[in-house]
C-alpha cells in the first residue's frame, strides 16, 4: 500500500472499565490494550488518538491512572496484571500513538453538537458527558477530513473501537453533520486551500474490534483493487459471507449468488473497484444481502417511476431489485435480480437517477 492505515482509536478502550468485579472483564480489558499496542509497532499503521478526548477522560474521572488501577485490581480476584505494569503500558501506547490533528488537512471545524447524528449511538451513549463531546469532535473532523480529500489522496482510515455487545453487529460508522470549514492546510495534497467552506455531509468509516478484523477486511479490499475479475469478485464476496457466518451471522444460511455480465464495468464506471470506502461498501452491502439482512432496505425495482409501476421482471423470469449503498450525492444503488431457482444475479450499480438495470 503507498498510504499507511489510519486508525483513530474510541476512548472507551482506555477508559477504566466499570462495572469491572470479574477477572475477564479485566482481561478483555487488557487485551484491548495488547492489541491497540500491536498495532502500534506497524509501519503500515498510524495509530491516532485525539488529546482532548483523552483530557476528557481525566475530567469524567475515566482516565487510567495508578489510583484507578490499584483499586481495580484489588476488586478483581486472580487480577492477571498489577497496576503498575499497566500503568505503564497505557502510557507507552500514548507516548506510540499520534496526534489525530497532526494527520487532517483542515485547522478548524464548527458544528451543533445537537443536530450531528452518529451511528451506532453506543459509540457515544456509553461515554460520560466530556468524553462523548471530545470524541464527536474527533468524529467529525475525521468525516470531513476524508470528505475533503480527493479518493486518490485519501488514506484507509478505521475506527479502532469495542463492540457494545456481542456479536457486533454494526462493523460501520455513519457520521451526519452540518460542518463549516474554516480553513485547509496548504500540505493537503490539494490543488489549492479553500476558505470558509459550509456543507452537509454524512459519511462512513469502518469499524474494527481488533487489529485482526481490521486486517481481514482491509485484506478483501486489496484483493478487490488488484485485477479484479468477475470470479475474483465472488471470492471476495464469499469470503465475506464466510466472515458474517463466523460472527454476526452463526445461522444465516447464505442463498446462491452469481455475478451479473454488466457487475464489474458498472463498479468500474462509479469508482467503486479502486476507491476503498466504495469498495468496502460494495462487498459488504453484496455479502449482506446473501446472508439475508442488508445493510440498507430493499426495494422493488419498477419499471417506471411511479410507485404504482409494476417490477421489472426480465424474459428468464428474474424480479429486479434495488438497495441503496450510499445516500447522498449521487446516492450510488446496487442493483440485482432474484432468479426462479432463489438465486442471486448482482446486476449492475448506478446513481438515483439512473432507472436501470443492466
Amino acid at each position: 500500500m503507498t498510504k499507511p492505515i489510519r486508525a483513530l482509536v474510541d476512548p472507551h478502550i482506555l477508559r477504566v472499565p466499570d462495572p469491572c468485579e470479574e477477572s475477564l472483564v479485566l482481561e478483555d480489558y487488557i487485551d484491548s490494550l495488547l492489541d491497540w499496542s500491536d498495532l502500534a509497532k506497524r509501519e503500515d499503521v498510524r495509530i491516532l488518538v485525539s488529546s482532548s478526548a483523552t483530557a476528557a477522560l481525566y475530567i469524567d474521572q475515566e482516565y487510567p491512572d495508578r489510583t484507578k488501577l490499584s483499586s481495580l485490581c484489588a476488586r478483581v480476584r486472580n487480577a492477571v496484571a498489577d497496576a503498575n505494569t499497566l500503568s505503564r503500558h497505557i502510557e507507552g501506547l500514548l507516548m506510540n500513538s499520534e496526534e489525530l490533528d497532526n494527520h487532517l488537512i483542515l485547522d478548524v471545524v464548527l458544528f451543533e453538537e445537537s443536530s450531528s447524528r452518529i451511528q451506532p449511538s453506543y459509540l457515544l451513549d456509553r461515554l460520560k458527558p466530556n468524553s462523548r463531546s471530545e470524541f464527536l469532535d474527533a468524529l467529525v473532523k475525521l468525516s470531513v477530513d476524508k470528505r475533503l480529500r480527493a479518493p486518490q489522496h485519501a488514506p484507509v482510515t478505521f475506527l479502532v473501537s469495542a463492540p457494545h455487545v456481542a456479536p457486533e453487529t454494526e462493523p460501520r460508522m455513519s457520521v451526519c453533520v452540518n460542518a463549516l470549514v474554516d480553513t485547509i492546510s496548504l500540505t493537503s495534497g490539494l490543488p489549492e486551500p479553500q476558505y470558509r467552506s459550509a456543507f452537509d455531509i454524512e459519511i462512513e468509516t469502518s469499524i474494527a474490534f481488533s487489529s485482526a478484523d481490521l486486517f481481514a477486511r482491509l485484506d478483501l479490499c486489496e484483493v478487490w483493487q488488484k485485477n479484479l475479475t468477475t470470479e475474483l469478485a465472488s471470492i471476495v464476496i464469499e469470503l465475506r459471507v464466510n466472515r458474517f457466518q463466523s460472527s454476526e451471522y452463526p445461522d444465516a444460511v447464505p442463498t446462491p449468488f452469481k455475478i451479473g455480465e454488466c457487475f464489474m464495468a458498472s463498479a468500474e464506471k462509479w469508482d467503486a473497484i479502486h476507491r476503498r470506502d466504495y469498495a468496502g461498501l460494495l462487498i459488504d452491502s453484496c455479502a449482506r444481502i446473501v446472508v439475508g439482512d442488508p445493510k440498507n432496505p430493499v426495494n422493488i425495482f419498477r419499471v417506471g417511476k411511479n410507485s404504482g409501476s409494476p417490477q421489472r421482471i426480465r424474459e428468464d423470469g428474474a424480479r429486479a431489485y434495488r438497495t441503496h449503498l450510499t445516500s447522498k450525492g449521487i446516492a450510488l444503488r446496487l442493483m440485482f435480480g432474484k432468479l426462479q431457482d432463489g438465486s442471486i444475479e448482482f446486476a449492475n450499480l448506478g446513481a438515483k437517477s439512473e432507472l436501470e438495470i443492466l
